[in-house]
């Protein structure tokens, strides 16, 4: 069974929980407020079979501005967007405000952007909201759409947008991940008779019944005594889905949400990172000082010192948090709480205390030999690539050594390492701008053409291709690869 993840957007009372009672059978509007005042609060799953092979899980997130944190949450991990647009209002800031963060923190998801309630105007007004929204998402580098119209009243449309929705997702893949399992936490609870229980987003990796996970950043250990998908019980889960995990031996108590779990001994936690980063347009001034971050489920106020070239932050956390590079976040101003900018990741700092540091300087000692033997090995491996796994066997050092080596030269930029995979930099960034021009000569590229450039097996040449988007190089589309 595959699973994918479609998110909500728009402004608020533009018909978000419409369409997904709509498309689902179900109201996501649970809570008490939410029925009394007839808008969303909290982020509301539900889902549905798109086929016998498919299953979508739909977030169906706040639309007002007050609530925006929640729809930060999952906007990370959609494969699609259901942006609402009321025929009669047109684009709304919120509108303009979610499809900003979409295009930043999921650039590769596909948009549909739908008209709601088509019967209370007329054909002209619905032409001409086309032309706007058409116009919308090119400029805001919305690179893969569709526009379709519904009616709540007469579910007029609404076939249009089921199909479409399994067009999609028929065409999206899925790889297996062997990364370290990581996931951000976005709710947890107890049940009785079945303990605690979390649901959250996995950022990396997979899970599987009765793994021991570490809770982060308190360092807690637990075990996976049960894993959730839309209902289904499963044995593993990856990537690509929210899901929901009872864990046995420890407390809900001892839970908070943005927390995360993952692989034991997997991940340092640090306390501060320097991050790419781009003002929002309608910021006229960013300066140093205390903003709130938002990354994942990850929320909290942090510092912010804004480097000579303003693209550049390094922000300071106040406990020590997972941070990794690559990671996408969102900054918002505190008093009135408006977006910011949006950063990446690139480089992150832990906290040695004196038996950390002693340890540390030990094994720089070896540095140079060490580094050395780390390149003759990966030279071999020039145009095909290797896992780190395989790249662990060869180096034949303790595994505390090479997670560390790894951390070291990738710092010093001479390694690329990519969902498990590595290369040296210099032939990583050799092929990147190889297929960049080929791409430039093709328009639009997929794995026959990267396999002209390099060797080595589907999951390699799919990671590769994944890295690049992620990179914001390119964006996957149903034919392949085209530049961003």
């Amino acid at each position: 069974m595959k699973y994918i993840m479609i998110e909500t957007a728009g402004h608020v009372d533009h018909g978000k929980t419409s369409l997904v009672q709509a498309v689902s059978g179900k109201n996501t509007d649970t809570l008490p407020e939410e029925k009394k005042r007839g808008m969303t609060i909290e982020t509301g799953f539900t889902s549905f079979k798109l086929n016998e092979e498919i299953i979508a899980i739909i977030a169906d997130v706040p639309g007002h501005e007050n609530f925006i944190s929640n729809m930060l949450m999952g906007s990370c991990f959609a494969d699609i967007i259901y942006l609402l647009v009321d025929s009669k209002e047109g684009i709304m800031p919120q509108t303009v405000e979610h499809i900003k963060i979409i295009s930043h923190l999921s650039p590769n998801a596909i948009v549909i952007a739908v008209i709601s309630k088509i019967d209370l105007v007329d054909c002209e007004r619905i032409e001409e909201l086309k032309r706007d929204i058409h116009s919308f998402l090119v400029k805001e580098n919305i690179k893969k759409f569709y526009i379709q119209c519904f009616s709540a009243i007469s579910n007029s449309g609404l076939k249009e947008i089921f199909d479409l929705t399994e067009k999609i997702a028929i065409s999206i893949e899925r790889t297996r991940d062997i990364r370290p399992f990581r996931m951000s936490i976005a709710r947890v609870f107890s049940l009785k008779g079945i303990g605690t229980v979390v649901t959250g987003y996995p950022f990396l990796g997979e899970v599987n019944l009765n793994s021991k996970l570490e809770l982060l950043p308190l360092r807690k250990i637990c075990t996976v005594k049960n894993i959730q998908v839309a209902g289904y019980n499963l044995k593993n889960v990856s990537i690509g889905t929210t899901i929901a995990l009872n864990l046995r031996n420890i407390s809900k108590n001892d839970i908070k949400i943005g927390y995360t779990l993952a692989d034991i001994n997997s991940f340092e936690l640090k306390i501060k990172a320097i991050a790419n980063f781009k003002i929002d347009d309608s910021i006229s001034e960013f300066k140093s000082g205390k903003y709130i971050f938002f990354s994942g489920t990850f929320k909290n106020i942090v510092k912010v010192k804004v480097l000579n070239s303003k693209q550049e932050i390094v922000v300071f956390f106040k406990d020590k948090v997972v941070c990794e590079e690559g990671d996408k976040f969102i900054l918002r101003s505190i008093n009135p709480q408006k977006t910011v900018g949006f950063g990446i990741i690139n480089k992150t700092f832990i906290e040695h205390d004196s038996i950390k540091e002693k340890k540390k300087s030990e094994i720089v000692k070896l540095d140079d030999s060490i580094k050395n033997k780390f390149i003759k090995i990966l030279q071999k491996y020039s145009s095909c690539g290797i896992s780190l796994g395989n790249l662990e066997k060869e180096i034949y050092m303790p595994s505390n050594k090479f997670k560390y080596y790894i951390k070291l030269l990738r710092d010093e930029q001479i390694l690329k390492v990519f969902n498990n995979f590595v290369l040296l930099k210099s032939d990583y960034d050799s092929i990147k701008n190889k297929f960049i021009k080929i791409l430039k000569e093709k328009k639009i590229c997929g794995l026959s053409d990267i396999r002209e450039l390099i060797f080595g097996g589907r999951h390699f040449l799919i990671s590769l291709l994944e890295e690049f988007d992620r990179e914001g190089i390119t964006i996957r589309t149903e034919n392949g690869r085209i530049l961003k």
